[in-house]
């Protein structure tokens, strides 16, 4: 992973800056979280895109919005094309799976969007040298995954947990990491194709 010429994070400043002040404004919480009933039955639509700015509880902000503005900013800077797509990728599954029957009625947080560029970051980073040194964050990150979704009774996972608010909702996380693969694919697979003409 090279960063050819450091470049400001707008979009990730940006978006930070909006989670952050929504998040300075509890009040606005009931109207912006993700809740199926009030999208599909009263038409509240930009809780799709709100009920991902938005946090249960000041841990979780703060948990999510650290993990958004390092991987976020990093993967912008190195390559903003497939920052946009994966952020734009991982909204649109995320948004599938929770008005999925095998979704939430209620949802909150930035982590199953923060996902995907974190799976750029780290996939850049056991590309740049494939060995073992290279591939431990990338496993490191997995393992978290599994403990996650298998897991989900640990202590550890109850405390932190307890301090969020609502439920981990594991599935989320791992649609933004299939995100985050899919906007690599997708873009290997568009630049071949220019190659090609």
């Amino acid at each position: 992973m090279i960063i050819r010429q450091m470049t400001m994070p707008w979009i990730t400043v940006a978006f930070s800056t909006v989670v952050l002040g929504l998040g300075l404004l509890p009040d606005l919480f009931q109207l912006l979280y993700f809740d199926r009933s009030l999208i599909v039955e009263q038409q509240q639509w930009w809780r799709l895109l709100t009920g991902h700015l938005v946090h249960s509880s000041e841990t979780h902000l703060v948990w999510d919005l650290l993990g958004f503005a390092v991987f976020s900013g990093i993967a912008e800077c190195w390559h903003r094309k497939k920052f946009n797509i994966s952020l734009g990728v991982a909204l649109f599954m995320l948004n599938c799976l929770l008005l999925s029957p095998f979704g939430l009625e209620r949802y909150c947080g930035l982590s199953g969007i923060l996902c995907a560029p974190a799976t750029l970051i780290l996939w850049a980073h056991f590309n740049k040298q494939r060995d073992l040194l290279h591939f431990l964050p990338l496993l490191i990150a997995g393992l978290k995954l599994v403990v996650e979704a298998s897991n989900a009774d640990l202590l550890f996972a109850q405390q932190v947990l307890a301090q969020q608010g609502w439920p981990l909702y594991a599935p989320a996380h791992w649609v933004g990491v299939i995100a985050g693969f899919l906007s690599i694919s997708l873009f290997s697979i568009s630049r071949l194709g220019l190659r090609r003409i």
